[in-house]
């Protein structure tokens, strides 16, 4: 059994929706992203990856989803590792445990994943868990 851990990223964009990356960003946002990181932490829900190939900023980006919501994706220096679990569950989406956060105003999680087998990633020449 391997075990990978993936960073996702983008909290604060999922739990206030109506911000972007070119509004100002006000106490509240923040408040609201501490916030709900820590609920996370308090539940520690299982966290489901899933592909978004339309995507339009990312086709290869990964969504990570709680209770049928978007809460971030997986940083994009891990999709290699990642798409390559999902190829190696064939093509399902992937159950994820909540290993640490930080609930601060970009908080961030690390999620685990476990799989029977270790994948390996062609383009880092590197097989193995993460």
């Amino acid at each position: 059994m391997a075990i990978y851990s993936f960073r996702i990223v983008g909290v604060h964009y999922a739990v206030n929706p109506d911000s972007n990356s070119h509004a100002e960003e006000t106490e509240l946002m923040h408040q609201r992203t501490a916030q709900r990181l820590r609920e996370l932490d308090e539940v520690r829900p299982l966290v489901v990856l899933i592909p978004e190939p339309s995507n339009p900023a990312d086709t290869r980006a990964v969504m990570a989803r709680v209770d049928g919501g978007r809460i971030g994706y997986v940083d994009k220096t891990q999709l290699d590792t990642v798409h390559a679990l999902f190829q190696a569950n064939g093509g399902r989406p992937l159950m994820a445990c909540i290993e640490s956060l930080e609930a601060k105003k970009h908080g961030w999680m690390m999620v685990q994943v476990e799989s029977k087998e270790d994948v390996c990633i062609e383009s880092q020449n590197q097989c193995g868990s993460v």
